[in-house]
């Protein structure tokens, strides 16, 4: 009976340890999304490159050209004469988007995004 007892604590042991590792995991693929969009966005505001620039750099986002009445957090703001906007996803996540608008001369003007 002792013997059965150990394997039966080794076998609870295991499935204890598989479920942390699989919470471990979710929050990982949750918070890995979300702290790049967070960096991306931060960035973006404060380097204001060319549009070149940000397509190499974020070459893990899909992009998007969008009007501002479909940006979720920038939909209020009314583009200049020669602006337009792009929509960044982080590993192709809705959950996270990033609004850029471009002004004329490529560069960054605006960054909206869910952190405001």
């Amino acid at each position: 009976m002792r013997g059965a007892g150990k394997w039966v604590l080794r076998g609870v042991e295991a499935v204890v340890l598989a479920v942390l590792f699989w919470g471990a995991t979710l929050g990982f693929q949750g918070a890995w999304p979300y702290g790049v969009a967070n960096w991306t966005s931060a960035w973006l505001g404060k380097a204001k490159p060319a549009k070149e620039k940000v397509d190499r750099r974020l070459w893990f986002c899909s992009a998007l050209e969008i009007e501002m009445k479909d940006s979720w957090w920038g939909r209020n703001y009314v583009l200049q004469e020669g602006e337009w906007c792009v929509q960044y996803r982080v590993f192709g996540s809705e959950e996270w988007p990033i609004d850029v608008v471009y002004g004329p001369e490529g560069r960054v003007r605006v960054v909206f995004d869910s952190y405001e």
